[in-house]
């Protein structure tokens, strides 16, 4: 699911995504380990709808894997399977691997 987004607004979510990752960078440093991999998936989150706000004037707006299929648009086929890679969303969330330290 996406919704329209003013392209005018991108630079928005670029501010948040920096914080978010200013914060994290912090938190690792600090070794607050949990608190770095929570801001870096928001971070990575609001840089991926300034990416399609900027480009298509939409965001993705239900499962996280909605980004996947607003990129289609943005990269050519090759650039697409690239990224696709770089993700594995399993099917369902029991099949999920947990690892507690």
């Amino acid at each position: 699911m996406t919704r329209p987004v003013d392209p005018k607004k991108a630079s928005n979510y670029i501010k948040k995504a920096d914080e978010y990752m200013s914060v994290a960078r912090h938190a690792l440093k600090e070794g607050k380990n949990d608190s770095a991999a929570s801001n870096a998936i928001h971070g990575t989150i609001n840089a991926l709808d300034a990416l399609t706000t900027f480009y298509l004037g939409k965001r993705a707006s239900g499962e996280h894997t909605d980004v996947l299929t607003l990129m289609k648009g943005i990269f050519d086929p090759n650039e697409y399977q690239d990224i696709q890679k770089q993700f594995y969303f399993p099917p369902k969330l029991e099949e999920c691997i947990w690892i507690s330290a």
